[in-house]
């Protein structure tokens, strides 16, 4: 009885896995359009002194017009010299806001941000990231499509030397190029704020229906709303030049801490299909654990072979292409170890993202 549980998870993880991989496909680059909208780039920023100045040159080498383009840095709080260094760059289209002392975090410096955007859509990236000059205009151009209410980017590591580096950029990848099947497929599941643009007036709604309190930001939640309602209004740019960059962690405790914010957010998700995908990830990870032992124990390995063949098969086939897109094929040799790892480390980072809190930004939070 348990065995045919578990041949039905996989079954059903196989063909999840594998309309994703069918998704991806689906996405198309956009073209470039002469109608140029106006965009507010807006960075919540806290003790990021070391990348402040990279963040503005980036901003200052855009190909696009510079009178329909702005960026709205809002500071966190910070107790170091991004401010300063922010305000050093005099220009009318920079704005460097401090938030108020009765907010914080993320969301709240985003909102407060919004007050005093001007473009007709919202870009939203990292203070540590980097883009290349046609980041926007790549971003923005899909909105030429008057449906297209919110656009999902591409977000790549900048290196995977070590072998923690490299475990870091498969998972990562894994959850860049499943994000973007589903949007393929019209059944969106989630996006990274490292870089995501959105219209304004839809971000105006959504924040008079929202009571979502998650520190970290409403990107997910956004995604989830606008999918209620027009799920081809969601769009993944697969494109090159929307490339965000930034770095992987340097040790093991930022890298948890970072896994645990995004899985506890899923404790408020009420999408049901993100659900679904969520709990179908833990059980198929928990189930190759479950016949793993019991290969061990009764010396029978023909069905781990199985359910490990199958498993990787698919995983090979929605990782490849997404390695390739982000020019990282020297990482599919690594596919295979990843495997063995993975299933451990996702029960360990489900457990631990709802028993314990998480650190972020030298701050502690429970979601």
């Amino acid at each position: 009885m348990m065995f045919n549980f578990i041949i039905l998870i996989l079954l059903t993880y196989c063909f999840l896995i594998l309309s994703f991989t069918f998704g991806w496909y689906k996405n198309k680059s956009s073209k470039d359009t002469q109608r140029k909208k106006h965009v507010s780039i807006i960075i919540a920023a806290r003790n990021e002194e070391d990348n402040i100045d990279e963040i503005i040159n980036n901003f200052n080498s855009q190909n696009y017009p510079k009178d329909k383009i702005e960026l709205i840095i809002i500071d966190d709080h910070s107790t170091d010299m991004t401010s300063k260094k922010a305000n050093n760059f005099k220009q009318n289209n920079i704005k460097v806001l401090l938030l108020p002392d009765n907010l914080y975090g993320k969301k709240q410096a985003i909102d407060f941000g919004l007050q005093y955007a001007v473009g007709d859509i919202i870009l939203t990236t990292d203070a540590d990231c980097s883009f290349e000059r046609n980041w926007v205009n790549t971003m923005s151009s899909y909105f030429a499509d008057k449906n297209v209410k919110l656009v999902a980017g591409p977000v790549t590591y900048s290196s995977n030397e070590s072998f923690f580096q490299k475990f870091q950029s498969l998972e990562f990848y894994s959850l860049i190029s499943c994000g973007a099947g589903a949007i393929g497929i019209q059944k969106p599941i989630f996006c990274n704020a490292a870089n995501m643009a959105y219209s304004k007036d839809v971000i105006k709604i959504f924040n008079q229906v929202s009571d979502s309190k998650i520190a970290s930001g409403d990107d997910v939640f956004l995604l989830h709303y606008l999918k209620k309602t027009n799920a081809n209004a969601i769009k993944f740019a697969l494109d090159e030049k929307a490339i965000v960059t930034t770095s992987s962690k340097e040790n093991i405790s930022d890298f948890l801490n970072q896994r645990k914010r995004w899985t506890a957010k899923s404790a408020s998700y009420d999408d049901l299909f993100t659900l679904f995908v969520s709990i179908l990830v833990l059980l198929v990870n928990f189930s190759f654990i479950y016949v793993l032992f019991d290969s061990l124990f009764t010396y029978s390995y023909n069905f781990l072979f199985l359910f490990f063949a199958m498993k990787f098969i698919c995983d090979y086939l929605i990782l490849k292409p997404a390695l390739v897109f982000f020019k990282k094929e020297n990482l599919t040799k690594w596919i295979l170890v990843f495997e063995f790892f993975y299933s451990l480390y996702v029960i360990f980072i489900v457990v631990m993202s709802f028993t314990t809190k998480f650190k972020w930004k030298d701050r502690i939070y429970k979601k």
